[in-house]
């Protein structure tokens, strides 16, 4: 009963950590990134069947590449602290990106690789309609 014990304590423990996904320890690189940033893509925030009322924050850094036409390259998931589908949609929203063209980046803000971090709220649930906002007439139908 004792093991029990110190295992839940443990649990609880770590669940109340939250890493950044390397956003401190990268500031510069991200930073950087978000410099070139010409227009962003959307991020399609998943919410799985067990979504709660506030959610819980899960995050993602993407190392890349800019090609040539200004689009992200090479797209590795360095760190992620989130579920699988945010991983895939934070990949599919950076495909979206458009950066400065290599050719017109300064000498010091060009890099190897550059990285941006998605940090969000996920398996949120959606807001229930209260019982005021619900059509009397469609109930009907």
């Amino acid at each position: 009963m004792i093991g029990a014990g110190f295992i839940l304590i443990l649990a609880s423990k770590h669940a109340t950590v939250m890493s950044d996904c390397g956003a401190r320890d990268n500031s510069r690189v991200i930073e950087v990134t978000k410099s070139l940033v010409v227009k962003k893509g959307e991020l399609v925030v998943p919410v799985s069947e067990l979504s709660t009322k506030v959610g819980r924050r899960a995050c993602v850094r993407l190392s890349f590449a800019i090609g040539r036409d200004g689009k992200a390259a090479n797209i590795e998931v360095v760190e992620s602290h989130g579920s699988f589908p945010l991983n895939v949609n934070a990949v599919a929203a950076l495909k979206k990106y458009s950066f400065v063209k290599p050719a017109l980046i300064s000498s010091c803000k060009r890099l190897k690789k550059y990285s941006l971090v998605f940090s969000v709220i996920v398996d949120k649930a959606p807001p229930f309609p209260s019982r005021k906002s619900i059509d009397i007439d469609m109930i009907k139908k």
